[in-house]
C-alpha cells in the first residue's frame, strides 16, 4: 500500500469518477485505474462498485477504509508542514473553509494584508469554497480545514473568534423601484416575495429573526445556490436576500435593508482537537490581531 494509492483512492471516492480524479490528480486515467486496481489486490477485496453510466459507488470495504486514508494523508500531510515551519516560519499550507457569501470580500481581504504584511513569505493559502450547507465544524475536527470563516460561532470541539461583519443585502432588477433607493425597510420587503439559499442557514435565521422583531411575516422561497437565486430575480420571480455577492449590475442591483439586524457577525473557528502547525497558528493569529486593528463599522 503506497500513499500514491491511498492519494489516488480518496480521489475517486470524491469524485466518484475515474475520469475526474484523473483530471485533477494531472495523472493518466490509466495510471491511476492501474493504482486502485493494485490496491484491491494488495487488500483481497474490491474498493468501488463500476456501473455501466461510468459513475462508481464505494463498496462496503471501500467506505471502511475511507476514513483511515483520508486520516492517514492529513497526518502525513500536517507532519510535512510541521517540518517546513520548523525549518523556515513562513512556508507551508494552510487550508481555509468558507461559504461562497465571502469568496470575493472577507477571505481575498485577510490574505492580500498578510500578503502585503509579509510579502517574502511562501505560504500557499487553499481555499475550500462551499455553495451550500455543509458542517463546517465536521470539517474541521476532521481535519479537512485548518480553520473557518463563517457567520457561526461554533464553540463544541472548537474555539471562535469575532473578525469582521458581513451585510445582508436585497438583490433587485435594475427597473424595480426599490432600484434607485439606498436602502429598503423590512416593511417594504414584507410585500414582496424574497428568495432566499439554504433554509435554516445562520442567514436564513437572521432573516426570519430580522422580521419577526418587527412583527412581519415575509413571504420567501428557497432555491439551490447563489447562480439560481439570480436567475429567479432576473425572471422577475421575486427578490433575492444575500450576503454581498458579485451580481451582473446590467441587470441586477444591490440594495441596503434597514434594519441592524441586517450585519451579521463574520467568525474566524479553528478546531481544538489538535495541535496546529506553527504556520497554521502565525496565520490565524495574524487575523485576529488584524481584525483589532478594524474600524468597528467595518463591513463587508
Amino acid at each position: 500500500m503506497t500513499l500514491t494509492q491511498l492519494k489516488y483512492f480518496c480521489e475517486v471516492a470524491k469524485t466518484r469518477h475515474f475520469t475526474a480524479a484523473a483530471n485533477n490528480l494531472f495523472v493518466a486515467q490509466s495510471s491511476l485505474s492501474y493504482a486502485i486496481r493494485e490496491l484491491e489486490a494488495e487488500l483481497e477485496a474490491p474498493l468501488f462498485i463500476r456501473r455501466p453510466n461510468k459513475h462508481i459507488d464505494l463498496t462496503s470495504y471501500g467506505k471502511a477504509l475511507l476514513p483511515y486514508a483520508e486520516a492517514g494523508l492529513k497526518m502525513l500531510e500536517d507532519g510535512k508542514n510541521e517540518v517546513i515551519s520548523m525549518r523556515s516560519p513562513m512556508q507551508g499550507s494552510v487550508k481555509i473553509g468558507f461559504f461562497f457569501s465571502i469568496v470575493f470580500t472577507a477571505v481575498p481581504y485577510l490574505i492580500q494584508c498578510f500578503k502585503e504584511d509579509y510579502p517574502d513569505s511562501q505560504i500557499d493559502f487553499q481555499t475550500e469554497v462551499y455553495h451550500n450547507w455543509a458542517d463546517l465544524r465536521e470539517l474541521l475536527l476532521q481535519g479537512q480545514c485548518d480553520f473557518i470563516i463563517s457567520a457561526g460561532n461554533i464553540t463544541a470541539g472548537c474555539q471562535s473568534k469575532h473578525i469582521a461583519n458581513h451585510r445582508i443585502v436585497v438583490t433587485v432588477p435594475k427597473n424595480h423601484p426599490f432600484a434607485a433607493k439606498e436602502s429598503v425597510s423590512l416593511e417594504e420587503l414584507a410585500q414582496e416575495k424574497l428568495i432566499v439559499i439554504d433554509a435554516n442557514s445562520n442567514m436564513d435565521l437572521v432573516i426570519k429573526e430580522m422580521f419577526k422583531e418587527e412583527g412581519l411575516t415575509p413571504h420567501l422561497t428557497y432555491v439551490s445556490d447563489w447562480t439560481s437565486q439570480q436567475l429567479a430575480v432576473s425572471s422577475g420571480k421575486g427578490l433575492a436576500l444575500s450576503t454581498n455577492v458579485p451580481v451582473d449590475e446590467k441587470l441586477l442591483t444591490k440594495v441596503n435593508i434597514d434594519s441592524p439586524k441586517s450585519i451579521m457577525p463574520l467568525y474566524l473557528t479553528w478546531p481544538t482537537n489538535r495541535k496546529p502547525s506553527q504556520i497554521v497558528n502565525f496565520v490565524k493569529d495574524y487575523f485576529i490581531e488584524l481584525s483589532g486593528t478594524f474600524p468597528e463599522d467595518l463591513i463587508f
